[in-house]
């Protein structure tokens, strides 16, 4: 029997121990939540705080710390950010029954399983500001102010480092300043890290990027009619330049927004611009300055049968832009001229011309600057309206010996007033007959002319008009002027004579 026995108690023995073990371990596990009792476990973090062991109490006041050094980043376009500081608004946490709750919920049961895992939790905290100090920064972020704000630009075509091109769009930094500062507000209430303003949606943008087919098109087109860059320099120094716009603008744009070029407003156009050059240039039938050798600087008048001067060819100018146009040209280029000055010497004269004074029956000849003529030996024209040598601004149209004369043909006769041979004929107011040329007269110089003048002709000597013809060449400038004042005879050409005889 009692070896049957044995067994039993070996058994109760065992039971025994492991009851006494099993309440050992309990008493202990409990022993150990002790500490947690009413606080949060290890491992534990509110809303991003470390709240591992703290009451409620202690928690809330982490957190209350924390918020003291919360900041706030408000990202704009352009990689621009500012940011908020708690401390600067007077941050601070307001007391809920949120924490306490947390605490609350946590399962004491599972600390052992729990203690060694991080516990995360987000609860619903509330905070306060100073409303006047927020204000305040908000008021001084230059991107919320309206004079800072960069309206959005639109792709377009632009003519750069010579040719057309399509550019970049840039969509700016113009928003609407009410939906951030909302933003920012609900941000600092929730006690967010961020606020990105471009996920807001609250920028304007462009509506055109560089991926369109049409700037595209436009800019092959402009490449095509309108690159060139044509600078013009006039007698005076100053310049007129072609551009790209400008060109651009002589096209003709479609409906569509493509340019044609239309032949008939593509030259009105180019008129137009050398028009203006013209004007600013051609002083032929202009009055001149003109630096004398006995009277000083004097002004001589215009005359309609001025030749001597500055005359743009427009016609001539405008086929050659349209070349320089084609060719793409990109620099300096020449007007074309009907006529222009020789120099800009003695207001334009240069340093080669024949001066006439009139009033003293003068004549110089001037070349490259030396004085290599001179003669009293001359006669003009008759002071009459008819028969007067006109002053004005001219040029030798051309020289030839042995020449025949021939004056005005009378209506009543049909023949010539007169016919004269000279040795000598350097015509220099074509149109009217008028230049140097020999005659034999009784006299020359003084007042001669005024009663027995010319039919408006420089009468010189033989020899004179010879040595004045080896000199002279076509295209020299002859400046005629009267140093006194003048009056005239009226006096009736043949031609206005035979008219009054028909009325």
């Amino acid at each position: 029997m009692k070896i049957r026995n044995k067994p039993l108690k070996i058994t109760l023995i065992v039971i025994l121990l492991l009851l006494l073990l099993a309440t050992g371990v309990g008493i202990l596990y409990i022993s150990s939540t002790i500490p947690y009792k009413g606080k949060f476990f290890p491992n534990t973090y509110i809303n991003g705080v470390d709240c591992s062991g703290m009451t409620p109490a202690e928690a809330e006041a982490a957190i209350s710390k924390d918020a003291h050094s919360y900041v706030l980043t408000v990202k704009f376009r352009n990689n621009v950010e500012h940011q908020i500081k708690g401390s600067d608004i007077n941050y601070r946490f307001i007391s809920n029954d949120a924490i306490r709750q947390a605490v609350a919920d946590q399962n004491s049961l599972a600390l052992f399983f729990e203690r060694s895992k991080r516990h995360d939790y987000e609860v619903e905290v509330q905070f306060s500001y100073d409303e006047a100090l927020l204000d305040s920064i908000i008021g001084a972020i230059p991107e919320l102010q309206t004079e800072n704000m960069t309206a959005p630009v639109d792709a377009s075509v632009a003519y750069q480092d010579g040719s057309w091109v399509v550019t970049a769009s840039d969509n700016g930094t113009t928003l609407t300043p009410e939906p951030v500062i909302a933003a920012i507000k609900e941000a600092i209430t929730r006690e967010e890290p961020e606020v990105n303003v471009e996920e807001l949606n609250v920028y304007q943008n462009a509506n055109q990027g560089a991926d369109s087919q049409l700037l595209q098109t436009q800019a092959n087109q402009l490449n095509e009619y309108a690159n060139a860059n044509i600078t013009y320099t006039l007698p005076d120094g100053s310049t007129r330049t072609i551009t790209p716009d400008m060109l651009k603008g002589w096209l003709v744009q479609n409906a569509d927004g493509t340019y044609t070029k239309d032949d008939a407003t593509f030259q009105a156009n180019a008129a137009a611009f050398f028009k203006e050059i013209g004007n600013a240039v051609d002083n032929v039938k202009k009055e001149r300055l003109f630096d004398s050798t006995e009277h000083g600087t004097i002004t001589v008048p215009a005359n309609a049968n001025n030749v001597y001067g500055n005359e743009v060819d427009e016609a001539g100018s405008i086929e050659k832009m349209n070349e320089y146009v084609s060719q793409h040209l990109n620099g300096p280029a020449e007007l074309e001229y009907v006529r222009r000055e020789l120099g800009t010497e003695n207001h334009g004269l240069g340093t080669t011309y024949v001066e006439l004074d009139l009033s003293e029956q003068h004549l110089w000849f001037y070349k490259n600057g030396e004085l290599v003529f001179e003669t009293t030996n001359i006669t003009s024209g008759a002071m009459t309206t008819w028969r007067y040598t006109p002053p004005g601004s001219y040029a030798l149209a051309y020289k030839k010996k042995d020449h025949t004369m021939k004056g005005e043909k009378d209506p009543a006769t049909n023949q010539p007033i007169y016919t004269q041979h000279c040795d000598y004929w350097m015509p220099f107011i074509a149109n009217l007959g008028i230049g140097f040329h020999d005659l034999n007269r009784a006299s020359y110089g003084g007042d001669v002319y005024i009663r027995n003048g010319s039919h408006g002709c420089i009468n010189m000597t033989l020899s004179e008009a010879g040595q004045l013809y080896d000199l002279i060449e076509a295209g020299t400038p002859v400046i005629v002027y009267y140093s006194q004042p003048y009056t005239l005879v009226e006096e009736l050409s043949p031609a206005q004579k035979y008219a009054q005889s028909q009325q």
